[in-house]
């Protein structure tokens, strides 16, 4: 997210939230500092939470479903944090349970924070396995599919070749045998073998 954007999306409200509970604060007369430990605690952790928020939004190499579930997290947390801590200016809110809404839901955040990174990295492992192996799929499909254009003319006299041949062809597109690295390996021997015999029965085993 742009820094101008965040101004007016995220901080601005956050500025004038802290401005009224301040407001209030000084309004009902001087405080302890004891009094004011939920106040201060809000503010830090407040700030934290739309930092994280800012982050987040703004990280384009992170899964969409992740971001949004992570960004409600701590939409969720500010939003109880928030609450708790305007009950406490307005109403003197008890200050244990105004601290328990404001701490308890951000340690929750942060270890939800944790499971969820880790939920994005193996979504991008997996992804980029996936992507690999269809890159591969693609490669292996495209060779073979050129071997057996030349192997056809090649061996336009060997009847069993040939037909092998075609049905290696009819199964290019839906075997996973060509997914695999052995697709490579055979197709490799098959182009360094002049002996008929080998390359028979090499195409008779593809599946």
């Amino acid at each position: 997210m742009k820094f101008n954007k965040s101004i007016g999306i995220l901080w601005l409200p956050l500025i004038c939230f802290w401005t009224f509970i301040i407001t209030i604060n000084l309004s009902t007369g001087l405080k302890t500092l004891e009094e004011l430990i939920p106040s201060v605690i809000y503010f830090i952790t407040s700030l934290l939470l739309v930092l994280q928020i800012q982050i987040e939004i703004g990280n384009k190499n992170e899964d969409s479903i992740v971001q949004i579930a992570m960004v409600k997290s701590q939409l969720t947390c500010l939003s109880l944090a928030s609450i708790s801590i305007l009950a406490n200016a307005l109403f003197n809110f008890n200050q244990f349970l105004t601290l328990c809404f404001i701490i308890i839901p951000t340690i929750v955040n942060s270890v939800l924070s944790e499971l969820l990174n880790y939920a994005n990295s193996q979504l991008t492992t997996g992804f980029k396995a996936r992507s690999n192996e269809r890159q591969f799929w693609i490669e292996s499909k495209k060779a073979w599919s050129e071997y057996i254009l030349k192997a056809k003319q090649q061996y336009i006299d060997n009847e069993d070749i040939i037909r092998e041949l075609n049905r290696v062809e009819d199964i290019l597109n839906f075997s996973s045998y060509f997914r695999k690295p052995e697709a490579e390996e055979s197709l490799i021997e098959i182009k360094q073998e002049s002996d008929l015999a080998f390359i028979l029965n090499r195409l008779t085993r593809i599946k």
